[in-house]
Parts: C-alpha cells; sequence; structure tokens
C-alpha cells in the first residue's frame, strides 16, 4: 500500500480517489483496516488523509 502512495503522489487527483476508495465509507460502516491504512496515508499525504478522519 506505501508504494501504490508514493507512486500516486505527484496526481493529487488520481491520490483523492485511491483515499476514497480505501478510506471511505462503504453504507454506513468503515471498510476492514480502516484507521491502518488512514495512519498510511497520514504519514504519506497529510493533505489527503484529514478528509477520511472520521470521529
Amino acid at each position: 500500500m506505501v508504494n501504490i502512495i508514493n507512486e500516486l503522489s505527484n496526481d493529487a487527483e488520481v491520490l483523492s480517489y485511491f483515499a476514497d476508495m480505501e478510506l471511505g465509507l462503504t453504507g454506513d460502516c468503515l471498510r476492514p483496516f480502516h484507521s491502518a491504512r488512514l495512519q498510511q496515508f497520514q504519514n504519506l499525504a497529510p493533505e489527503i488523509s484529514y478528509q477520511f478522519s472520521y470521529q
């Protein structure tokens, strides 16, 4: 996953779409491993990850 985020980091639109697929809600539930994936995005693409921090 880290390699994918790094590869997509040059294209903000594609990275945002990928983050939505990985971190977005499915119905009213979070995807499996949401917290771990969110942490990877926070470390590598903080400008994208804040959109998916559900409180």
